[in-house]
């Protein structure tokens, strides 16, 4: 692609560096310095367990993270959850109870590092999945795949330093985060689902 006539002039516009093959997800917590934030759209990661030290240990040094998960209620997880309902997912039981046992995960390290992680819950459509790194509301790195019919941890990841999709992501991303209502770590049993619903 890049030989192509003006092929690389655009991917440089567009701020593409390079791709990932098999994406690391620790790359998100090691690249970020203290006092960057982390900004975080997704479903969820059912690879949780490989980054959970990346994450414990940027947020010591001083790392912000804000995360945005989808509200596993919603009508939106429940398509997505239809959707990959024939895929293999880690915990064996499917989409829905990985989202939750990952929101599980996400909110007992946010208690035991209060200050510098906040988790946040969305309904509407969740575009693409993307993971920033920079001073807000800025960034000067992100990683972003496609929401595709499998699941997207094992998906192709580009990686995007300063350009136009960037500072689009990042204008996204704080848009979309500002809608979303604050919840204290421990109020996150309100996400069970409502049997009498």
């Amino acid at each position: 692609v890049r030989a192509a006539v003006g092929a690389s002039e655009s991917l440089a516009e567009l701020g593409v560096e390079s791709a990932h093959n098999r994406f690391d997800y620790r790359t998100i917590f090691q690249n970020a310095a203290p006092g960057e934030t982390v900004r975080w759209l997704d479903t969820y990661c059912p690879h949780q367990n490989e980054f959970i030290d990346e994450l414990t240990k940027a947020l010591q040094r001083g790392v912000n993270v804000r995360m945005l998960i989808i509200d596993p209620n919603c009508d939106n997880a429940r398509y997505r959850d239809q959707e990959l309902k024939s895929t293999v997912v880690e915990t064996g039981e499917g989409w829905l109870h990985g989202l939750r046992t990952f929101i599980a995960k996400m909110s007992a390290i946010a208690v035991q590092e209060p200050g510098n992680f906040e988790i946040r819950f969305y309904k509407d459509l969740p575009c693409a999945p993307m993971y920033l790194i920079g001073v807000a509301p800025r960034a000067r790195v992100g990683y972003f795949s496609l929401f595709l019919v499998r699941a997207t941890v094992d998906s192709q990841h580009l990686e995007l330093h300063q350009g136009a999709w960037l500072a689009d992501m990042a204008q996204y991303f704080e848009e979309k985060w500002v809608r979303q209502p604050a919840r204290p770590p421990q109020a996150m049993a309100p996400l069970e689902p409502d049997h009498h619903a």
